[in-house]
């Protein structure tokens, strides 16, 4: 039987794999340890480069600016059923021609009509106020 060996990297552990280095030695062969790409303080052996602090920051500003983009890509549909409306088309044409559920464009309209009447209300009740002002 083949007898385990100490490795030739570390002394400290033993092995089996010809090589006589053992499996931790081996996977930190192949991950050597790099400063961090990005604050380029700390050492990191992930593949991304980044190390833990900056890899979470990274992950935030990203999911950061994908929630942006959400928000944009909402607000272009929200405009091209107002649009679409104004042009006479029923709530159904819409919904068929942008592909979304009817009372999916049914919501989204309502919530923007009562949004922009509740917005020029307030600003015709600062407008009075401005006006009532001695």
């Amino acid at each position: 039987m083949n007898q385990p060996k100490l490795c030739t990297v570390c002394g400290g552990r033993t092995t089996r794999h010809p090589s006589e280095i053992c499996a931790r030695c081996r996977r930190r062969a192949e991950s050597p340890v790099k400063l961090c790409v990005c604050c380029e303080q700390r050492r990191t052996r992930d593949e991304s480069g980044y190390c833990y602090m900056c890899r979470n920051k990274a992950v935030t500003q990203n999911y950061g600016i994908q929630r942006i983009d959400a928000a944009i890509e909402r607000q272009k549909t929200v405009l091209s059923i107002l649009e679409k409306k104004k042009e006479g088309l029923s709530l159904r044409e819409i919904s068929r021609e942008l592909v979304i559920p009817k009372s999916s464009v049914s919501n989204i309209y309502r919530a923007a009509v009562f949004n922009a009447a509740r917005a020029t209300s307030f600003a015709d009740v600062a407008e009075e106020e401005k006006t009532n002002q001695p």
